[in-house]
């Protein structure tokens, strides 16, 4: 049998055009928000006077650095309010110099894995009824779930240790 006819025996093979795999991966049980493969923070547009920021992946115990823009209604100079501290450590907001929104520059540490949603807002100096909500959406990875590809604008500026130091203080706490 020579290697003519043993091709020839075979059926062709067919490229799979990329719809066909789009509706291979549609079958599948986990589906992504189309954003989350972005490399980009891109933060939603403001309705409502909420605006919805997708962080992608991040990983328990490490500190990070995230700087993105958002594009909002409230002028000039701002306060910032932590509606409830998960994950956000601190917060800074800065006018566009267009002054068509505000740069935003976060740090932020989480301890159990899981998703996050965590909020923010903004308030106006001058004008304490112009006020927008940021919603943070997350996914954090824990100890050996992987190392994420962080989105443009995130940085690790540093790891916690995962060790768990209370118990052997409460531990000594008690024996006092």
């Amino acid at each position: 049998m020579d290697e003519t006819t043993v091709a020839s025996d075979l059926p062709a093979a067919s490229p799979m055009k990329s719809s066909e795999r789009r509706r291979s991966r549609a079958n599948s049980r986990v589906h992504f928000p189309e954003d989350v493969h972005d490399s980009n923070i891109s933060p939603s547009s403001e309705q409502n006077s909420m605006i919805d920021v997708n962080l992608g992946f991040l990983q328990t115990h490490h500190v990070y650095e995230v700087h993105f823009t958002v594009q909002d209604t409230v002028a000039g100079p701002v306060t910032t309010s932590i509606d409830r501290q998960v994950i956000l450590k601190s917060l800074e907001a800065f006018p566009t110099q267009d002054q068509t929104g505000h740069d935003i520059i976060i740090t932020l540490l989480g301890h159990k894995d899981g998703i996050i949603h965590e909020s923010f807002k903004l308030t106006s100096k001058t004008n304490l009824d112009q006020t927008v909500t940021i919603m943070l959406h997350t996914k954090l990875l824990g100890k050996d779930q992987g190392t994420p590809l962080l989105k443009d604008g995130i940085h690790v500026v540093g790891v916690e240790d995962s060790h768990d130091d209370s118990e052997s203080s409460d531990a000594s706490s008690i024996a006092d």
